[in-house]
C-alpha cells in the first residue's frame, strides 16, 4: 500500500488481564461454516505472525519514526469493535507498553543519538492531547481540568486545526509520560457488557518534531517539521450487545456516526486511489474526527492503520466489517512530501494574507466588515503562535504544570512520587477500578459539617458574650460584686449514647462568680431569663427615691444575679449498653461517669439481669428486666452532698429516681480524700412488652443514668501542690489511665507424654533455683510427646478490651544446652552471657522512649503557656488561677517522668515490679506494646503482626520447627500439637543426661486478636527440659509416700499495651481551655481561635470513651470457627476477655 501500512491484531480473551498480549495462540476462530473473501483469509494468516507489542512496534512504529525524522507527517490509528484491544494496542499496560509509549521513548533516544553524531543538528518536541467526545473536542492537557468545548476551524494555509488547544514543549520522555498520564485521567471511559474499561471517546495525541540543521561554515540554517498523529479510536459497537442505555446509548450513536463517516471517507478515497471515480466527494466535514484527520487520510501524511478483531464467533459480523474496512483502506493513496522549512513559508503566507485582509477590510462595505475583522484576528493569532520562541514555549509548559499543581493544591491534593496524597483530617471518596490506569483517579471531598458547626458555635459564643456584658454592667451599677464569664460545656443530652451524632458536642454556658461565694454554672437560657429580672430591677433602681427605706431594703434583698441556695448539679452520665440482656447474661460492671467537661468523674457499679423470649419463666410477650444500682465510686468530693441518680427506661413516662442509703459513713465532708463513695443498693424490676423496636433498642441502645449531687459550701481550690490529697489524686489518675490501655495475658505451656494406658498426660515440672523459666520438665527417654499451649486473660489486670480469637500456629526450637557449675569438668560449654528466661525489653524500651517524647512535648507547650501568663503585668483572678493550674500540670509531668524511669510496684505502669511470686510462673512481666498511636490499628504496618522483633536473649529466629496442631479445646484458647524432639538434631534431647544438664527451648505461639485491633500477636516462652530414665520401683514408691503435689506446666505473663494513654486533663485544665475558647472579644483573638479547636479536640475523647466502654461491656462470645479445626476435632473458640463479670443464667 503506497505511503500506508496495514496491521491486523486479534484480542485474546483471558481471565488474567496481564496476559492480553499473549497472542501466540495457534487456535483462532473457526470460520469454516461461513464464507469469507480470500483477502480476509490472508489477513488472518498474517495475524499469526504478530506475537506481541514489541513486534508490532518494530513493524509499524519504527517505520513511522523514520518517516518523521525524514520530515514526513505520520499517523497511526487503531480501528475495531468494542473490546477488541484498540486502547491496549495504542497505550498498552505498565508491563507491556503500547505503540504510543514505545514510539515516544524511541523518539527521544533517536534525537539524543542524532545530536551526538551530527554537528549543528538540534531537535525540539511539542505535544498536544485532545479528546473527541460526542462530536465535541476537549483539551486533555488543560491544567484547570475544565470540560470546555473547543472550536474546530479550517485555515487556507494550515488546514483543519483546533482553536485554543494546548501545545506544550517537552524535553524528555518523562515529560511526555507525565502529560499522557494527566490526559488519560481526564479521558471519558465507561463499562459496557463487552468491555469493563471501554473508551467512550476518540483520543488524538499529536507530536510536533522540529529538526533544525545549521551549516557551521555559512551560518545558515533550515528546519524540517513533521507531525505525528497517534489516534486511539472508540470502538464500533451494537447497542444490543454492549447493553448500552441512556447516556451510553447516546455515546454509542455518536461513536458509530463518526466511525461510519470514517468508513465513507475511506471508501471514497479508496475509489479515487483505484481510479474508479476521481471526482467523488469525500465527506471530511461530516464528522469532527475525519475533519481533523484530513491530512492523514489522502493528504500529506504517511499513515498506518491497525485493525483489531475479536476471535469470538459471536462477533463474526463485526469482524467481517472490520476486515472489509481494512481491505478498502489498502487502496487509499496519500501524497506525502517532506516538510522542508515550513515555518518560514507558512509565516510568509500568513503575513501576505494579513496584508490582503487589511486591504479588503479598508475597502469593504460596512456589512462585510465584521466577518473580515474576525478572519484578520484569526490570522494574526496564528502568526503570533508560529513566531513564539522555543524558550517561551518551555516557560509556557512550566507555567501550565505549575497551574495544574496549584489547582490540585486548592482541592487538597498533592502529587508525590508514590501517587496522589490528600490532606489529613478530611473525609473523601475515591474511585476503584479493575484497570490500574483508571484506579484511584477521582477524589470527591465530603462536605465539611465541622465548618458549619464551628461557625454556629462561634455565633453562639458572640451572643453569649453580649449577654454577659450586659449582666456585668447591671451588676456593677447595683454594686452586686458579681462577675459573668462565658465558658463551654457539654450538654447532658449529648452525653447520652443514644443521641444523634453531631459535629460539635459543646455549647456556651456562663460561669457566675461572687467573691466569697464560689462559682456557679448557668445555662444560657437561665441567664436570658435572669436578664429580664435584672433589667426590671435596674429600671426600678433608677426611678426609686433615696429617702424611701422600704425600697432601699428591697434592693438589698433582691438578688437575681446569684443563687444563694443552689440546686443540685449534674456530676455526669453513665451509659449502660443493653445488648447483654438479649443473651440472658448477667452484667456486673463499673460504668464510667462522664461529666460535662468530657472527663471521667467516677464509676457507677451496676448489675443487669434480663430474661426475654424462650427459655424464661415469663410470658413470651413480656420482658422482665432487673436493674440494680449498687454504688458510685470515685466521685468528686465537692459535689458529693446528697447524691442521687435518675434514668428513663423504654416506655416509662416518668423518670426513675434512685436515692442513696443514709448509712454512708465514708462520705464525710471532713475527709481529706478528694474522692468518695456513695452506696445506693437499689433494685428495680421493669416489665416491658416485647416488640421489634424494643429488641433493636437492646442491641443498639444504652440506658443513660444521670448522677446528680449538691455542692459543698465555700469549697475552695487547694493551691498547695504538695498536699497529700492532691498527690494521691494524681497517682490514682495515672494508674487509672494506664489501666484503660493495658491488659495482661498468661501463656501456659505443658509437655505431654504417652503413658502406659495410651493417653497423653502432662510431665512433671520440678522447680530449680538456677532455672528462671519456671522449672524443669522431666522428660522420659523414647516417648511420644505433645506440646499443649493455653492463653488466658488475667482478671482485674486492666480494662482494655482484649479479645483473643484463636491460636493460629505453634512452633518450637532455638535449642540451647547449659550445665550447672557443679559439673565443671564436663565437656559441655556453659554460657554465662545469656539469661535463659522469657524476658525481653525491646517493646518496653520503645514504649518508654515514646512516652518520654510525649512528656517532653507537653512540657514545652506548658512552658510556653506559663511564660505568657507570667509575663502579664496586670494579672486578673483568672490569670492567677490559670498560673496555678499550669504549675500543677508542670509538677504532674515531673511525677510522670519519674514514674516512667522508676515505676513503683503496684502502680500499674508497664515495667513495674511484680508484687507476688507464683511457682512455675516467671517472676518478671513480659511486655508487648503498640506504637504510641491513639488508634492501635491506624499506624500498624502490614501485615498486622505484633511481637515479631521481640526476640529473647540469644534467640535464633531461623532455628524453629512448626508443629502440627492435632487438638483444639472447645471452650478455651488451648491447642495440642505433636512434637518429635529428634528433628532438632540435639543429642541431649534423645538420651539420658546428667542431672545438672539443662536443655532450653523456646515455644513460639501465634495468636489472633480481634480487639483492640484485628491483628496477630507472637508470644514466646522459654522452657527447660531434662531427659531422665525410667523410674525404678523404689523411686516411684518414695515419690508416692512424700505426698508432694505434681506441677504440670509453667507459664509467663504478658502485658499488652495498646497505646500511650492521653493526658486526661491535657496540658491545661479544660475549664481554663473552655474559658479561653469562649473569650472571642479577647485581645488575643488568634489564641482564642486556637483554643476553640484545641478544646473541641480534647472533648472528642467522649466518643472514644463510649466506643471502648461498649466493647468492655460486651459479654464473652463463644462460637466455633470451623476454618481452624482439623477434621474430626473440636474447633477453637473465640474467647472475649472484657473487664466485666458476666455470668450465664
Amino acid at each position: 500500500v503506497k505511503d500506508n501500512n496495514l496491521e491486523l491484531r486479534k484480542k485474546i480473551y483471558n481471565k488474567q488481564k496481564t496476559k492480553k498480549s499473549s497472542i501466540r495462540q495457534k487456535k483462532i476462530v473457526n470460520f469454516e461454516k461461513k464464507k469469507l473473501c480470500s483477502d480476509c483469509v490472508l489477513f488472518v494468516v498474517y495475524l499469526l505472525c504478530v506475537p506481541g507489542q514489541d513486534v508490532v512496534f518494530q513493524s509499524l512504529g519504527l517505520s513511522l519514526l523514520n518517516n518523521a525524522f525524514m520530515g514526513y507527517n505520520a499517523c497511526i490509528f487503531a480501528y475495531g469493535q468494542t473490546g477488541s484491544g484498540k486502547s491496549y494496542t495504542m497505550m498498552g499496560s505498565s508491563d507491556q507498553p503500547g505503540l504510543i509509549p514505545r514510539l515516544c521513548s524511541s523518539l527521544f533516544s533517536r534525537t539524543e543519538q542524532e545530536e551526538e553524531e551530527g554537528e549543528g543538528e538540534s531537535f525540539t518536541v511539542e505535544v498536544s492531547y485532545m479528546e473527541i467526545y460526542n462530536e465535541r473536542v476537549r483539551d486533555l492537557l488543560d491544567p484547570k481540568g475544565s470540560r470546555q468545548t473547543l472550536r474546530v476551524r479550517e485555515h487556507t494555509v494550515l488546514g483543519p486545526y483546533v482553536d485554543g488547544l494546548s501545545r506544550l514543549a517537552v524535553a524528555s520522555y518523562k515529560d511526555i509520560e507525565s502529560l499522557m498520564s494527566e490526559g488519560n485521567k481526564s479521558r471519558t471511559v465507561a463499562a459496557t457488557n463487552m468491555n469493563e474499561e471501554s473508551s467512550r471517546s476518540h483520543a488524538v495525541f499529536n507530536i510536533i518534531l522540529t529538526h533544525t540543521l545549521k551549516d557551521l561554515h555559512t551560518g545558515t540554517s533550515g528546519e524540517k517539521v513533521s507531525k505525528l498523529s497517534l489516534v486511539d479510536l472508540a470502538g464500533s459497537e451494537r447497542a444490543t450487545k454492549t447493553g448500552a442505555a441512556g447516556e451510553r446509548l447516546k455515546e454509542g450513536s455518536n461513536i458509530n456516526k463518526s466511525l461510519s463517516t470514517l468508513g465513507l471517507v475511506i471508501s471514497a478515497l479508496a475509489d479515487q486511489g483505484a481510479g474508479k471515480n476521481r471526482n467523488k466527494f469525500v465527506p471530511y466535514r461530516d464528522s469532527v474526527l475525519t475533519w481533523l484527520l484530513k491530512d492523514s487520510l489522502g493528504g500529506n501524511s504517511r499513515t498506518a492503520m491497525v485493525a483489531t478483531i475479536s476471535p469470538s464467533a459471536d462477533n463474526y459480523d463485526e469482524t467481517l466489517s472490520t476486515l472489509r474496512y481494512a481491505d478498502r483502506a489498502k487502496n487509499i493513496v496519500n501524497h506525502a512530501v517532506v516538510n522542508e522549512d515550513p515555518n518560514a513559508r507558512i509565516i510568509r503566507e500568513l503575513r501576505e494574507e494579513v496584508e490582503k485582509l487589511k486591504e479588503q477590510l479598508t475597502e469593504a462595505e460596512s456589512l462585510k466588515a465584521p466577518e473580515l475583522k474576525e478572519r484578520l484576528e484569526e490570522s494574526e493569532k496564528l502568526i503570533q503562535e508560529m513566531t513564539v520562541t522555543w524558550e517561551d514555549k518551555l516557560r509556557k509548559t512550566e507555567a501550565v504544570a505549575q497551574e495544574r499543581q496549584r489547582q490540585l493544591e486548592r482541592l487538597g491534593i498533592s502529587l508525590q512520587s508514590s501517587g496522589i496524597r490528600v490532606v489529613d483530617h478530611r473525609c473523601f471518596l475515591v474511585n476503584l477500578n479493575a484497570d490500574p490506569a483508571l484506579n484511584e483517579l477521582l477524589v470527591y471531598y465530603l462536605k465539611a459539617m465541622m465548618t458549619r458547626s464551628l461557625r454556629r458555635l462561634r455565633e453562639q459564643i458572640v451572643r453569649a458574650n453580649l449577654l454577659t456584658q450586659e449582666a456585668g454592667f447591671i451588676a456593677e451599677e447595683l454594686n452586686k460584686r458579681t462577675e459573668y464569664v462565658v465558658t463551654l460545656q457539654i450538654p447532658a443530652a449529648k452525653l447520652d449514647a443514644n443521641r444523634k451524632r453531631d459535629s460539635v458536642l459543646s455549647e456556651p454556658a456562663v460561669q457566675v462568680r461572687r467573691k466569697g461565694k464560689g462559682k456557679q454554672i448557668w445555662a444560657l437560657e437561665k441567664l436570658e431569663n435572669r436578664l429580664v429580672d435584672m433589667r426590671e430591677l435596674y429600671q426600678e433602681w433608677k426611678d426609686y427615691d433615696d429617702d424611701n427605706p422600704v425600697m432601699r431594703s428591697y434592693f438589698k434583698r433582691a438578688d437575681p444575679f446569684f443563687d444563694e441556695q443552689e440546686n443540685h448539679s449534674l456530676i455526669g452520665v453513665a451509659n449502660v449498653f443493653l445488648f447483654c440482656l438479649c443473651s440472658d447474661v448477667k452484667l456486673q460492671y463499673a460504668v464510667p461517669i462522664i461529666n460535662q467537661k468530657g472527663e471521667v468523674s467516677g464509676r457507677l457499679h451496676v448489675e443487669f439481669v434480663g430474661q426475654t423470649g424462650a427459655g424464661a419463666h415469663y410470658c413470651l410477650h413480656v420482658s422482665v428486666l432487673q436493674v440494680k444500682i449498687l454504688q458510685a465510686t470515685g466521685l468528686p468530693r465537692h459535689l458529693s452532698n446528697f447524691v442521687f441518680c435518675q434514668y428513663h427506661f423504654w416506655g416509662q413516662d416518668q423518670a426513675i429516681f434512685i436515692a442513696p442509703e443514709m448509712s454512708t459513713s465514708n462520705s464525710s465532708s471532713t475527709s481529706k480524700d478528694p474522692q468518695c463513695t456513695v452506696v445506693f443498693d437499689s433494685t428495680k424490676e421493669l416489665s416491658v412488652p416485647l416488640s421489634e423496636d424494643f429488641v433493636e433498642f437492646l442491641w443498639e441502645g444504652a440506658l443513660a443514668v444521670e448522677v446528680f449531687g449538691h455542692k459543698q459550701v465555700n469549697q475552695r481550690r487547694n493551691l498547695a501542690l504538695w498536699d497529700l490529697g492532691v498527690i494521691q489524686d494524681k497517682t490514682r489518675s495515672l494508674r487509672e489511665r494506664w489501666s484503660e490501655v493495658t491488659r495482661r495475658l498468661e501463656l501456659w505451656v505443658q509437655l505431654m507424654e504417652l503413658n502406659e494406658a495410651g493417653d497423653f498426660t502432662p510431665v512433671e515440672v520440678v522447680p530449680a533455683k538456677d532455672v528462671r523459666s519456671g522449672g524443669v520438665f522431666q522428660l522420659r527417654q523414647g516417648q511420644s510427646r505433645r506440646v499443649q499451649v493455653e492463653v488466658r486473660s488475667v482478671p482485674d489486670s486492666g480494662t482494655m478490651p482484649l479479645i483473643v480469637t484463636s491460636i493460629l500456629s505453634v512452633s518450637i526450637g532455638d535449642v540451647k544446652v547449659q550445665q550447672t557449675p557443679v559439673s565443671k569438668g564436663s565437656d559441655v560449654q556453659w554460657d554465662h552471657s545469656e539469661e535463659m528466661d522469657s524476658y525481653q525489653e525491646v517493646d518496653l524500651d520503645r514504649l518508654r522512649a515514646q512516652w518520654l517524647q510525649t512528656l517532653t512535648q507537653r512540657q514545652e507547650e506548658l512552658d510556653q503557656q506559663l511564660q505568657k501568663v507570667v509575663c502579664k503585668p496586670d494579672k486578673s483572678e483568672d490569670d492567677v488561677e490559670r498560673e496555678s493550674q499550669l504549675l500543677e500540670g508542670r509538677l504532674t509531668l515531673t511525677e510522670e517522668r519519674n514514674a516512667v524511669l522508676v515505676p513503683s510496684a503496684g502502680s500499674g505502669i508497664p515495667g513495674a515490679p511484680v508484687e507476688r511470686y507464683r511457682v512455675t510462673m516467671e517472676t518478671e512481666v513480659q511486655g508487648y506494646h503498640g506504637d504510641g498511636a491513639d488508634d492501635f490499628q491506624s499506624r500498624l504496618s502490614a501485615p498486622l503482626v505484633g511481637g515479631l522483633d521481640a526476640l529473647l536473649s540469644g534467640e535464633d529466629e531461623q532455628d524453629f520447627c512448626d508443629l502440627h496442631v492435632v487438638k483444639h479445646c472447645a471452650h478455651e484458647v488451648k491447642v495440642e500439637a505433636s512434637w518429635d524432639s529428634t528433628v532438632h538434631g540435639c543429642p541431649q534431647l534423645t538420651r539420658v543426661g546428667p542431672p545438672d544438664l539443662r536443655v532450653y527451648l523456646t515455644v513460639r505461639v501465634l495468636v489472633q486478636l480481634s480487639h483492640p485491633a484485628h491483628m496477630q500477636l507472637v508470644l514466646r516462652k522459654r522452657i527447660c527440659v531434662s531427659v531422665t530414665g525410667r523410674q525404678g520401683f523404689a523411686q516411684s514408691l518414695l515419690k508416692r509416700m512424700s505426698h508432694r503435689s505434681s506441677i504440670p506446666g509453667c507459664g509467663v505473663t504478658f502485658e499488652i499495651v495498646s497505646n500511650i494513654p492521653g493526658d486526661i486533663y491535657g496540658p491545661e485544665d479544660r475549664d481554663m481551655l473552655a474559658k479561653l475558647a469562649a473569650n472571642a472579644d479577647d485581645d488575643q483573638s488568634a489564641d482564642s481561635e486556637a483554643a476553640i479547636e484545641k478544646y473541641l479536640r480534647s472533648i472528642l475523647a467522649v466518643e472514644n470513651i463510649l466506643t471502648l466502654d461498649k466493647l468492655r461491656q460486651a459479654p464473652p462470645t463463644k462460637h466455633p470457627d470451623p476454618g481452624q479445626a482439623p477434621t474430626g476435632e473440636t474447633p477453637p473458640t473465640k474467647l472475649s476477655a472484657p473487664p466485666t463479670t458476666a455470668v450465664s443464667e
